[in-house]
Formats: C-alpha cells, structure tokens, sequence
C-alpha cells in the first residue's frame, strides 16, 4: 500500500486553510500463503516452521528420500510462482542443493529459497535427546551439574549431537525417568537397552516396552503430519540406586560402526533415620503403610501382594485384608492370601444346601413312620394271664366242635379209620 499526500492552501478573508487530502493506492502482493517440500507423500519439514514474512529456510531429507516436489501457493489470486512448483526433482545422497520460488505480482517480485541436502545414510547422530522426569517434578540439585546446566535441566551437560555421554540426576520424590530421542535419519535404527541398575533386583523394574535380549527395539517409521517423531522409553529406579542407558544408532546403510550415547542415571537416597520411600507420601519413613512392608534391599516401601494387609516380605503375608462384603472372604494359608466366595460359589453352596436339607427331610420322615410303627406295638403290650386263659379256653372249645382258627372246619387228611382211633390234642392251659 502506498498513500499520496496532496496539499493546498486556501484563501478565505484574512484566514488562511490547509487542506489535505490523502490519496490511498494498493500496491500488488507478492507473497505466499502455503509453502512446503515433500517426497511422494512424505513431508520434509521447514527450518524454520513456514511465515509468509520469512524467505530463507533450510531442509533436511532423509536418506531413503531419493527425490522431492515443492508446494506453493500465492496469496494474491493475481500473482505467479515460478520454480520448480509440484515438479518431482531427483537429488542424489549427501548432495546440498539450493531451491528458489519466486512470487510476481505486477511489478513486485519475492524470492524464497530452500537450503536442501539429502542425508548420505552414514549418519550415525541423533537431532535431540532429553531426560525427564515422569511426574514433571522439579530438577535435581543444580550444585551437582557441571557449569552451564540448570537445575530444570536434569541432564548434563545440554545435549549436542557429537558428544555421547551424559550424567542425569533424579530427585527423590520420582520413581521414574522419561528418555525422549529423535534420530538424525528417518533410515535410521536405534536400539535402547540398559545395564542391570547398580544395586537394584531386577524384579523391582517396571520398564515399559517389551525387550529382546536386554534390547529395546524401536518401531517403524512413524507417518503424520512431521517428518520424524521422537521416540520415548520409561525407566524406574529405586531410591539410592544408578542406571545406565544406551542408545545404538545404526546408520541408514546399514553398514560401518554404530554410533552409541551413553546415559548415567542417579536417584537421591533415603537418611538411615527414614530408610524406606513411600511412592504414596512422596518421602521417607522409617514406618510402612498398611499393606507395604520395608524392602531394605530396593530402599522403599514395597507392596505386600494382592489381599494382603501384614506382610514380612512379598511372599510371607501375616494378615489378610478384610473383603467387606458378605459375598466374599478371605483366608490365609502358607503365606499366601486366598478370595473364597463370590455369586457363583454362593449359588452352588444353596444348590447343595437345599440337597442336604431334602436328604434330611426324607431320614427324619422315614424314621417317624418307623417310630409310629413300633408305638403302637408298644402301646398294645403282651396279653395278661387273664386274656391269655380266655383265649386258650375259646381254643379248646373250637377244637371240640371241630373248628379251629376263627371258626373253620376242621377237614383231617388223615383216613376216617385213623380219625377214629385219633383225637386232636387239647390246648394246655399252662404257660
């Protein structure tokens, strides 16, 4: 934009007037609004991030990137680009080449240039590395960094690609460190592995990622809207305890030495009057919490196991802790807590309950039907003397009119001769 100030001075009576008038005209743009160099589909990022004020930039692409395309586009409807725009260029490895988009708008022109170079695949550096802390606590003591770290910045010294050996402190209050890394390369492979920590049972680790031979192996190539992604690895370390990480890069050849950073790790310790660390109050104590016994061995309060309350160590518990619910109990047994209950074991023992009860119910019915049997017996009793020579008498008396059980005629099997000279014994009246 540009304005044009015209001026004039008018005479009216004995006053005088200055007018000014002020003409506006609009000068062409000459800028871009997108500007971005690509591989196929692969983004190459801009150094810096991409304004339409700034003209210079720088690029980097990785060594398995074999051409590239630039993306422009003007502001002004009206304007031209010209360069290489959305034409593939091929560019050899290890080769520095400089790329230019010019922007014409009528009379005005702007030039942005790109300092390109394509990785040789021998790179063996990483672009950024960083040592954080996992719950964003303050750094460590700043008297223990060499000269120029901060206290904020818990690795020493500040990371530079071509030094490979760094010293990170963690303070006391975190249990874990974040290693942060970004290789130079899209090509290349890194590999992150630890030393067994000094002084630390492997058993207390609780490193995320799974391992191969001791190797932390990183993914593919990430794919988004940035050309390479950093990588992260947790690593946990025990109260008084040190660490060592090692980062393997290996070049996009695949071929030659790997290059190696080396990262030491220190956690502050507890004071012998307070020897365990409780991850729950974020300090020392000399006092586990319920369910935590003292492990002197990683310095800190170390969990019991599951459903154990009082514990001598992780693998002799003392007391269980109550379930609070009808549903489920526990008991110990051998050191070991154990859940018994549940909605399905309840169900079960109702199913055998209600068999007991119907087996039960049946004995008790049948011994009561065998019970009324003999009752009756007894209440009958034996006959006295008195009923006992009345029946006897009634007998005899049968037999004589020749009946015998209740009135029966009495037929004798034996011939009419026999009868004769046979008579049927009388009953005795004695007993």
């Amino acid at each position: 934009m540009s304005r044009l100030f015209v001026a004039s001075r008018l005479f009216v009576g004995s006053l005088f007037f200055s007018v000014a008038l002020v003409f506006t005209a609009s000068m062409p743009d000459a800028s871009l609004r997108f500007l971005d160099i690509r591989c196929d589909d692969r983004r190459v990022d801009l150094r810096p991030a991409f304004r339409p004020s700034v003209v210079h930039y720088a690029a980097t692409m990785d060594f398995d990137m074999t051409r590239y395309a630039v993306d422009a586009v003007p502001t002004s409807n009206t304007s031209t680009v010209e360069g290489p725009v959305g034409t593939e260029v091929t560019i050899s490895p290890g080769e520095h080449r400089k790329v230019t988009v010019s922007v014409v708008n009528g009379g005005k022109k702007t030039t942005y240039t790109i300092s390109l170079q394509r990785l040789s695949g021998e790179d063996v550096t990483l672009a950024s590395l960083q040592v954080a802390y996992s719950s964003g606590c303050p750094g460590a003591d700043s008297s223990r960094c060499p000269t120029g770290c901060s206290a904020h910045a818990p690795m020493c010294p500040p990371f530079n690609p071509h030094r490979v050996s760094y010293l990170a402190y963690l303070p006391l209050n975190t249990d874990d460190v974040v290693l942060t890394f970004e290789g130079a390369d899209g090509g290349q492979s890194c590999a992150v592995y630890d030393s067994a920590a000094l002084g630390q049972d492997k058993g207390n680790q609780s490193d995320a990622g799974a391992a191969v031979g001791g190797r932390r192996f990183l993914g593919g190539r990430m794919a988004g809207e940035v050309q390479r992604k950093g990588e992260s690895r947790l690593f946990h370390l025990d109260p008084g305890k040190s660490r060592q990480i090692i980062i393997e890069v290996t070049p996009a050849l695949q071929t030659g030495s790997a290059g190696k950073y080396t990262i030491n790790i220190v956690r502050d310790g507890c004071p012998e009057e307070h020897p365990f660390y409780s991850a729950d109050a974020g300090a020392c104590t000399s006092k586990c919490s319920r369910g935590f016994y003292g492990d002197s061995v990683a310095s800190r309060c170390s969990h019991c196991g599951e459903l154990c309350g009082v514990c001598e160590n992780s693998q002799v518990c003392l007391a269980c802790i109550p379930s609070g619910t009808m549903w489920e109990g526990r008991f110990l047994l051998r050191g070991k807590c154990y859940r018994f209950g549940g909605w399905w074991m309840w169900s079960i023992a109702v199913a055998v309950g209600a068999v007991i009860v119907g087996l039960l119910g049946w004995g008790i019915y049948l011994l009561v039907m065998w019970w009324g049997g003999c009752s009756g017996c007894c209440e009958r009793g034996l006959p006295s003397q008195e009923e006992e020579m009345e029946t006897l008498k009634l007998a005899n008396k049968m037999a004589d009119y020749g009946y015998r059980d209740g009135g029966v005629p009495l037929v004798s099997p034996y011939p009419s001769s026999f009868s004769s000279t046979y008579s049927l014994p009388r009953a005795s009246l004695g007993r």
